[in-house]
């Protein structure tokens, strides 16, 4: 029922002498009114929530298309030193196709004689979050699939996306070759 005919509705029973239906009139008429405020509201608030998750995907999307594009190799590392993220660059330099690194430990993109006591630097990263940018010049290199060895300046920080998501490292790689 619309309020307008709900209130003739309430008049003619209390003009009736029906107070306790007219009562039960004017509850209904009012809960009705509140059902359709809360509908218009829900409504409201499903539509910011769109607008919200629309923005959110969008920035997504460029997000990711910035570290698609991006002219050096980017790489992300879970606790464990396994990769769960590189781009296209990191792609090309070590000479894999997508999808070939994730999962892999990064001690595979290294030199076999320079792998010893990796692990525990990625442990130390972890427990020391600090930013740190390693270079050829520190004897750093990197080994591609067919297993040509190259000079590299390797860019190490922590990452972590939301509080209470488990960290991870980002890294950067140049081929300085």
């Amino acid at each position: 029922m619309g309020g307008s005919l709900a209130d003739a509705l309430y008049a003619g029973l209390l003009i009736a002498g029906s107070v306790a239906a007219a009562a039960a009139l004017w509850a209904f008429a009012r809960q009705r009114r509140r059902h359709a405020l809360d509908l218009r509201e829900r409504s409201a608030a499903q539509s910011a929530l769109a607008r919200e998750l629309a923005g959110s995907r969008e920035t997504e999307r460029w997000s990711s298309g910035l570290i698609e594009a991006a002219p050096v190799g980017l790489m992300v590392i879970d606790a464990q030193g396994r990769i769960v993220h590189a781009n296209r660059t990191a792609l090309g330099i070590f000479g894999y196709e997508p999808g070939e690194l994730d999962g892999m430990a990064v001690e595979d993109l290294m030199p076999e004689d320079r792998r010893h006591g990796h692990p525990e630097k990625v442990r130390a990263t972890f427990t020391n979050p600090v930013s740190r940018s390693l270079a050829s010049k520190d004897g750093i290199f990197g080994r591609r699939r067919d297993g040509t060895i190259f000079p590299a300046d390797i860019g190490l920080n922590t990452l972590q996306v939301r509080p209470g998501d488990a960290r991870q490292i980002a890294v950067s790689v140049t081929d300085l070759s």
